[in-house]
C-alpha cells in the first residue's frame, strides 16, 4: 500500500482525520487538541512533500526507462547498418 500511495490518498487521509478532529473538539472541547493539531499538520505536511518528491521520482524513472529503450534502439539500429556496410566492404 505504502508504494502506491500518492498525494491525493495524503489529501483525502487529512481530511478523515479533520472530521474526526472536529468530532473530538466538539465532545471535549478546543483545549484538548490545541497542542495536538499542530503536530498532526506537520507530519501530514512531511508526508504530503515525501509523497510529492516520490511521485516525481517515479516519473523522472519512467522518462529515463524510454529514454535508454531510444538509445539502446539507436544502437542497434547503428549496429545493424555497420554489419551491412561491412558486408557490402564499405570501411568508415
Amino acid at each position: 500500500m505504502a508504494a502506491d500511495l500518492t498525494t491525493a490518498d495524503v489529501y483525502e487521509d487529512a481530511s478523515l482525520i479533520g472530521q474526526d478532529i472536529e468530532k473530538i473538539i466538539e465532545r471535549f472541547g478546543h483545549d484538548v487538541m490545541m497542542d495536538l493539531m499542530p503536530k498532526i499538520i506537520r507530519v501530514l505536511e512531511k508526508l504530503e512533500i515525501v509523497v510529492g518528491e516520490r511521485e516525481k521520482d517515479k516519473l523522472e524513472i519512467a522518462e529515463l526507462k524510454l529514454e535508454n529503450e531510444r538509445l539502446y534502439l539507436d544502437i542497434k539500429r547503428e549496429a545493424s547498418q555497420r554489419r551491412k556496410l561491412d558486408e557490402v566492404g564499405v570501411v568508415l
